[in-house]
């Protein structure tokens, strides 16, 4: 079902409406969605791809390209991007102020009753409730996963660099700074070898 929701994709009319359901949209997204950035972009997923069909999963992957691979936020970086690809300027400072208001909001009232909501925090069914989220927000990131690897994962060259950069990080704890600048270069070598061979 979700193959072909995404064959058919809706180009919204680009107007102030556009703008009002960015803002709602994240500030749903942002509302509701607890773990931080990978959390919220499962569920931009699910809303701007499976539900309103904007956006097609090739959008959705150059989108992680470039979002993880600048500094901020994942959470604002991926609203910014999405607004501007759907309505440039006003659509990305909508998108933004809509993903920002729940955790300014959320930050700035716990700050101001942080004495009185301590005890609150440590209440054992209040740590229950946190851990059973936990696990809801990791399966949804975990399908996320899965669903952006069955649309990207199409050669041996693909799943070497995965399981090089799953190495890297879980067994010999490289920085991940490193294995992004090695996944670009080997993706460049790639390429360059491929049209080098098709020239020849």
């Amino acid at each position: 079902m979700d193959g072909l929701q995404e064959e058919k994709i809706i180009v919204p009319e680009k107007n102030w409406r556009l703008d009002l359901v960015l803002f709602l949209s994240f500030l749903k997204i942002a509302s509701i969605t607890v773990g931080g950035g990978y959390a919220i972009l499962a569920a931009a997923r699910e809303e701007f791809i499976c539900r309103r069909r904007w956006l097609s999963d090739d959008d959705f992957s150059e989108m992680m390209t470039v979002i993880i691979t600048v500094p901020g936020l994942l959470a604002i970086n991926s609203a910014i991007y999405l607004g501007w690809k759907l309505h440039r300027f006003s659509g990305a400072l909508t998108a933004a102020l809509g993903a920002l208001l729940p955790s300014v909001t959320v930050i700035m009232l716990i700050a101001a009753g942080l004495s009185a909501i301590t005890g609150f925090l440590q209440n054992p069914f209040v740590q229950g409730a946190f851990k059973g989220i936990l696990c809801g927000i990791i399966a949804m990131i975990g399908l996320t996963v899965i669903k952006m690897g069955k649309s990207n994962l199409k050669s041996i060259f693909d799943w070497c660099m995965i399981l090089i950069c799953i190495l890297g990080i879980a067994a010999w704890h490289w920085n991940p700074a490193i294995l992004i600048a090695g996944a670009i270069a080997a993706g460049i070598l790639k390429v360059s070898l491929g049209k080098r061979g098709a020239a020849q």
